[in-house]
């Protein structure tokens, strides 16, 4: 024990109910890791003086060890009644609450201690953090961007700022703000991951694969590095090393779902059905605010007017209900516009979601898989979309048996596909992408009793200077609530 612990056991000695003495134990068993014996100890404090907001506070510090969220934001709570102008108390509340995910009290708690105190930029850096969770991305820049006026050394500022910015799509400012980290902390194993990330992005491989390797230097057991450094070597047309890369992530971390995916297109083996959701999340979560940027500027990707002139060849300007299937940010919204009656959005990606819905056109906008949704729906429509899903759901089957349940008769079903070469029924390519040959398109339409309107070769996308082949397909439930032309585009 410390010379302090020691002394605060004779004081106790001599007089039991000796409240600092208790509390002093305490503060030892915090700094020993102890939080158990911490949390006896200050509770013993605050029996023998109750009106000391400073017991209550280290005894949050104790609870979030030992106990769990709530308990310690208990305390916070108790030391802030007792004194509202405990800054501290302030910050690691904030702290707490966003652990708990509750991000909006995280912000409150965030802007009580900058209000104490302006010119700390702890509390700044923490309101950054609160704002991403919320997706506020140009207030948590402005908030990391204070943070650093107040301190330039702090590291995790300019690493979230980096990963704030990537996700606006301003990845050279990224970079910069990733290497400003290195430069004040070399082995930040995070910050040469994120830099891996961000050159990947910019279409410079080798660099990325070398930041990725220091990464591994200062923390070679980090699973989501080695998964990575395997998308970079696909890249690289390294497969070998890539497949070993993906199986020493899974070695680490043998739920990472997106390693086993990847390996998966890497050996073409035990290809799954569906990319898994955590996948899907993370990979659209991450670029919502440059998105259409990057899809419809950069890959010259044009699938929802390819949708809408399939569609409107079959039913003139008539307005629809329509399902959009993994609406994104809306692009197929602002398409069909003109023939909306009305149009409710699914999608897994809840910062997709929220881009979708500043566009100000869809009834109802809905977190959930397509196959959920279309379980758990009751209503009917007379349009179905599908713009460029299905490049993430491999086997079909469910996915049309329960679509032509939820159109009217005569109700369409639109789709694009990409053009499978591998003579199966659906394939897992290197891209991460699933692909289906026009064969079974076809068997499924006809298995599930629909009627074949359009199936239109088409460019759905570039992926560099090179097209990526596919097709526009509208298929219909037989029925007469639409009036649709019986002209067919076969291949």
């Amino acid at each position: 024990m410390s010379a302090a612990g020691a002394l605060a056991e004779r004081i106790l000695g001599l007089r039991p109910a000796y409240a600092d003495a208790s509390h002093l134990l305490g503060l030892v068993a915090i700094e020993q890791g102890d939080y158990t014996v911490a949390e006896r100890h200050i509770t013993r404090a605050i029996e023998a003086s109750p009106g000391q907001s400073v017991y209550y506070y280290n005894l949050g510090l104790a609870l979030s060890s030992c106990k769990g969220p709530e308990d310690a934001l208990s305390a916070y709570d108790q030391a802030l009644l007792l004194n509202p102008d405990f800054i501290e108390a302030h910050i690691n509340r904030g702290l707490v609450l966003f652990d708990m995910g509750r991000h909006e009290a995280a912000l409150s708690a965030c802007e009580s201690a900058i209000r104490l105190d302006p010119g700390r930029a702890d509390p700044h850096y923490n309101r950054g953090n609160a704002l991403h969770e919320l997706g506020r991305k140009e207030e948590a820049l402005a908030a990391y961007d204070q943070a650093l006026a107040l301190n330039p050394s702090h590291a995790g500022a300019h690493n979230n700022r980096g990963n704030e910015l990537r996700s606006l799509g301003r990845s050279e400012e990224a970079l910069a703000a990733y290497d400003r980290v290195l430069v004040l902390d070399p082995d930040n194993s995070e910050a040469h991951t994120n830099r891996g990330n961000i050159l990947g992005g910019l279409g410079r491989p080798e660099e990325a694969l070398a930041a990725y390797d220091q990464a591994l230097v200062v923390d070679p057991d980090n699973a989501e590095t080695h998964k990575d450094q395997g998308s970079v070597l696909i890249l690289l047309g390294r497969l070998q090393e890539a497949s070993d890369a993906f199986k020493t992530a899974l070695k680490y971390a043998p739920e990472l779902e997106s390693a086993a995916y990847l390996l998966a297109a890497v050996l073409a083996e035990d290809i799954p059905p569906l990319s898994p959701r955590t996948y899907i999340e993370e990979l659209f979560n991450g670029f919502a605010d440059d998105f259409d940027n990057k899809l419809v500027n950069k890959l010259s990707y044009r699938v929802p007017e390819q949708l809408f002139d399939a569609v409107c060849d079959h039913t003139g300007k008539q307005k629809l209900t329509i399902l959009d299937l993994g609406c994104g940010t809306g692009l197929c919204a602002v398409v069909f516009a003109a023939v909306i009656n009305r149009m409710v959005g699914v999608d897994l990606a809840p910062r997709m979601l929220d881009k979708a819905r500043e566009r100000s056109l869809y009834a109802e906008l809905i977190q959930s898989d397509v196959h959920c949704a279309l379980e758990k729906c009751n209503e009917f429509f007379d349009l179905i979309l599908a713009a460029d899903v299905f490049i993430y759901i491999g086997a079909l089957e469910e996915v049309f048996s329960l679509t032509i349940d939820r159109l009217t008769p005569g109700g369409l079903f639109a789709f694009s596909v990409e053009v499978s070469t591998y003579g199966c029924d659906f394939s897992l390519g290197l891209t991460g992408r699933y692909t289906q040959s026009t064969e079974y398109i076809r068997r499924l339409a006809i298995n599930n009793s629909f009627e074949e309107v359009t199936m239109n070769p088409v460019t759905v996308r570039y992926e560099g200077d090179k097209p990526v082949a596919g097709y526009v397909v509208v298929l219909r439930r037989p029925g007469n609530s639409l009036v649709i032309e019986e002209t067919q585009n076969r291949v």
